[in-house]
């Protein structure tokens, strides 16, 4: 800045200077006026030049002012970011402690509850029957938050390592659809397996076992979610040589706002909370990092509430030579509009 003062300062000697020269030399009644005029406004024009001067000066101060702020806010926020990060860890820490220490007695609560009721230390009063069974399924619902609790732990820790292979997805649903059989009869539910064409393979590249924990949480979601009508199961090839599995029910639909919700740490619809209220809200969560992870997608489609739901995933077929997409959850209108555009 005193750099440029000095130099301003320099011009206007040097055009008083000039200016005197001219009145003084000069014989020429217009150019000694226009001299002396130009000497009389010099005054005027140092003045503006120095209040101009000033408010530079001053805006740079503010500059230099606001710049420290700034840094020292920059610090704030690398510190605040640093403390949440310890604190995180350190959740994640007890959490995974109190899982594990949760976990064992949990076992063993559970197995002799079951041993009790199939009378494996004789035969147990009818009275005590209805007790003895709600314990038992609390200590079962007990023993699954624990263990997503865990596998939450181990998600936001980056220690879950997948074993990627190619996995013949229709054997793999069929097992499930017969596992879950027993159940939509018990609830007049007609449960099925859609395969079309029969004759593709629909060998998916993804882990095996987290496929099949994804899966079967969704079928048993849609179970619970359904009061009455069916649940089907479909398999068909995708668009950009992958497989797409999708499970349709008729059941008690999702709210537009609420779709995205879903896929939330401890997030359900309302509806849901009040059709199903055992529900933990992990589940989906879950899935959606699971199939993250093994470079697929998932998403839910409805058409609002009562009108049922279409919770559907895309993995990479055999032989597909890239992840379908960078990580993320896709609902079902921000694909359509995607494959409208290309």
């Amino acid at each position: 800045m005193g750099i440029f003062t000095r130099g301003m300062i320099g011009i206007l000697l040097l055009q008083v200077m000039i200016g005197a020269m001219i009145f003084f030399v000069t014989s020429d009644e217009n150019v000694r006026l226009l001299s002396l005029s130009f000497l009389l406004t010099m005054p005027i024009v140092i003045v503006l030049v120095r209040h101009t001067l000033a408010k530079v000066t001053s805006d740079e101060q503010r500059l230099r002012d606001l710049s420290k702020n700034l840094s020292n806010k920059n610090w704030e926020l690398a510190r605040s970011n640093e403390q949440l990060r310890i604190a995180s860890e350190h959740k994640s820490e007890f959490m995974s402690i109190a899982s594990h220490q949760l976990r064992t007695p949990l076992t063993a609560l559970t197995g002799y509850l079951s041993m009790i009721l199939e009378q494996a230390y004789g035969h147990v009063p009818i009275e005590l029957n209805m007790p003895i069974t709600r314990a038992h399924q609390s200590s079962m619902r007990l023993t699954n938050l624990v263990n997503e609790l865990l596998r939450i732990t181990r998600i936001e820790q980056n220690d879950i390592v997948y074993d990627i292979t190619p996995v013949d997805t229709v054997n793999l649903l069929h097992d499930l659809v017969e596992e879950f059989i027993d159940r939509a009869n018990q609830k007049n539910l007609k449960l099925s397996l859609d395969v079309v064409p029969r004759e593709l393979p629909y060998t998916a590249l993804a882990d095996e076992q987290k496929l099949r924990e994804v899966l079967h949480n969704i079928i048993d979601n849609a179970l619970n979610y359904t009061p009455q009508g069916s649940v089907t199961v479909r398999i068909k090839t995708g668009d950009r040589n992958s497989v797409v599995i999708a499970v349709e029910d008729t059941g008690i639909g999702i709210a537009h706002d609420d779709i995205r919700m879903l896929f939330a740490k401890f997030q359900r619809g309302e509806r849901g909370v009040k059709q199903f209220a055992d529900g933990s809200g992990l589940g989906l969560y879950i899935a959606k990092k699971l199939i993250l992870g093994m470079r697929g997608r998932i998403w839910i489609d409805s058409e609002g509430p009562g009108k049922g739901a279409i919770f559907s995933i895309e993995l990479p077929a055999e032989g597909s030579p890239t992840a379908i997409r960078p990580a993320e959850v896709i609902p079902k209108q921000a694909m359509d509009t995607e494959k409208a555009a290309t």
